[in-house]
């Protein structure tokens, strides 16, 4: 294939094969003639950058970072009793700055115990699920601990992986974490815009 000339430049395009830039990922798509399908100009790492930092329609709905739970404040803290390590707590619309977002809470279970939040059994005017997840990427089914979790008065013991929803009224809890093999999820999160619990001292 003849070198291509621009004014006293001179390109050897027989070294831009079809394909052969995309595989080294150096250019855009080449013809069989071995010619850029696109000379568009692409924007460089500093535009990059000013553009992102740019806030959007939807930004407030990309939500990265919260406030604590109040009543855990030193769930976020390294070397806390608390067997699990909080990441997002969403509440309130937090503040009002994300209308009609649902309750949601985020949580890592990296050692056994429990919490005088979930030790006693209470009941929401509001559905709500309560998720354990495995991060065994060879086995998304296996939890990588056992939970002790009560429902109704009943005792269930949590091995694998788990959703469990509980509708409003329904006494749930005391909840202990009896092994921890492996760090696991545990979320929460229900059909309302903020938590409120109500104790229920029979458990049922």
């Amino acid at each position: 294939m003849a070198p291509l000339r621009f004014g006293t430049l001179e390109l050897d395009v027989s070294l831009y094969g079809p394909g052969t830039c995309q595989e080294r990922g150096l250019c855009l798509p080449v013809t069989e003639q071995g010619m850029r399908l696109s000379s568009a100009r692409q924007p460089n790492e500093n535009q990059l950058e000013e553009e992102s930092m740019e806030p959007t329609k939807y930004d407030r709905y990309f939500i990265t970072e919260t406030p604590a739970n109040p009543s855990m404040p030193d769930n976020r803290a390294k070397g806390t009793t608390v067997p699990w390590e909080n990441s997002l707590y969403i509440s309130e619309e937090l503040g009002g700055k994300v209308k009609k977002a649902f309750y949601l809470e985020t949580n890592m279970v990296v050692r056994a115990g429990t919490a005088e939040v979930v030790s006693r059994s209470h009941t929401h005017q509001f559905d709500e699920y309560l998720m354990f997840l495995g991060t065994n990427p060879e086995d998304r089914q296996d939890l990588g601990g056992e939970v002790e979790f009560w429902l109704g008065g009943e005792k269930h013991t949590i091995t694998r992986t788990c959703a469990v929803f509980v509708p409003a009224g329904l006494s749930h809890c005391p909840v202990y974490f009896h092994r921890v093999d492996r760090p696991f999820m545990f979320i929460t999160t229900g059909n309302t815009l903020g938590y409120k619990s109500e104790h229920d001292p029979s458990g049922q």
